[in-house]
């Protein structure tokens, strides 16, 4: 009796770990770290999987420049195709490497066609082609990867951004949803991921319900002047808890500031992905680790899925450097940026 007990007890437990919710989604908790396709390499994802024990990689696929001024801006849409080709190329030949080490693949169009106009804007809000091709790219990256169980998700638009919407062409909101339903036509396994409007924090936007296994995300680096602060602008020496234009930011402030989002999972009963959110190292007296270390706690109180910005591209994002800001090689031991990290990693499935 005490046997068959504990046999049923042990299948409960492992139903609840393994089986979907109402929205279609596993329970697996993800936590985990951008990638950009054109700097990772096989060992940084073996490095990734053994030793810090990530469970999730946010794949960026970005063409150049990420933002205005890129090749996309400029390219033919055969140019674009080449490149897109290309990178994905590159992720089909590393996603052995993920899946021997244990790592999910969030697939992220970071480079969208047509690029961004001067004003930071989509293409894809403004020209009728660049939204069609935007539909057929994806068309074209869910048939590739629909039976690879590798590949954990599709993160449809990075930072989408609209000033205005081109008559007769889709919002946001619509486009998102016009492109969940053709993948789910042929793909009922993979999570979608949307993201807000221009990375706003209340620029959610909610797809139709009957879209299972879709999940949110923003990003976040408020305040801008303390956790970009020496990057293309002065160094500004400002802390974190500290003063940043007169507004106090601590971690009272972090959380009012992202309510937002958690009313919005809230309503709709949603998983939210926190994909993108960093300090540079160098930020004054070492607030970098105050900053990270309020951040995570937030994400995880209110079971958030993560993914730090960024590892091993741009040195001034990296917890494997120490705070000094002239010394660009990786530091000697870990640093406590790093270990904070690697703490709620190592709490991974």
């Amino acid at each position: 009796m005490r046997k068959t007990s504990i046999v049923y007890l042990t299948v409960i437990f492992l139903s609840l770990i393994l089986l979907p919710t109402a929205h279609g989604q596993d329970l697996t908790r993800y936590r985990g770290v951008n990638v950009v396709h054109s700097f990772i390499t096989a060992s940084d994802l073996q490095y990734l999987g053994q030793t810090w024990k990530v469970n999730l990689v946010r794949w960026q696929l970005v063409w150049g420049v990420d933002g205005v001024g890129g090749p996309a801006d400029t390219a033919t849409p055969e140019a674009y195709d080449a490149w897109l080709e290309s990178a994905l190329q590159k992720l089909d030949g590393l996603l052995p490497v993920c899946e021997k080490y244990g790592i999910k693949v969030l697939v992220d169009l970071h480079t969208t066609p047509g690029g961004r106009n001067s004003s930071k804007q989509n293409r894809i809000f403004a020209d009728a082609q660049n939204q069609a091709r935007f539909i057929q790219t994806w068309n074209k990256i869910v048939f590739r990867y629909s039976g690879n169980k590798t590949v954990w998700g599709f993160d449809l638009a990075n930072e989408p951004f609209q000033v205005t919407v081109a008559s007769g062409l889709m919002d946001w909101q619509q486009l998102a949803t016009q492109v969940s339903r053709n993948i789910r036509l042929t793909d009922s396994v993979h999570t979608i991921v949307i993201s807000a409007h221009d990375n706003f924090i209340n620029g959610l936007v909610a797809l139709d319900p009957s879209i299972p296994n879709v999940e949110y995300t923003v990003h976040m680096y408020d305040p801008w002047p303390f956790s970009s602060q020496g990057i293309g602008q002065n160094w500004v020496h400002l802390k974190y808890p500290g003063m940043v234009n007169g507004t106090m930011w601590d971690k009272n402030k972090l959380k009012k500031y992202m309510q937002p989002v958690v009313d919005f999972q809230k309503k709709y009963g949603v998983r939210i992905l926190m994909g993108e959110f960093s300090a540079v190292r160098w930020a004054a007296g070492g607030s970098a680790y105050n900053y990270l270390k309020d951040m995570t706690e937030i994400c995880e109180a209110n079971g958030w899925d993560w993914t730090y910005h960024v590892f091993r591209e741009y040195n001034g994002w990296s917890v494997e450097h120490t705070e000094d800001k002239n010394n660009p090689a990786p530091a000697t031991k870990t640093t406590n940026r790093e270990a904070l990290l690697r703490a709620w990693f190592s709490k991974n499935h």
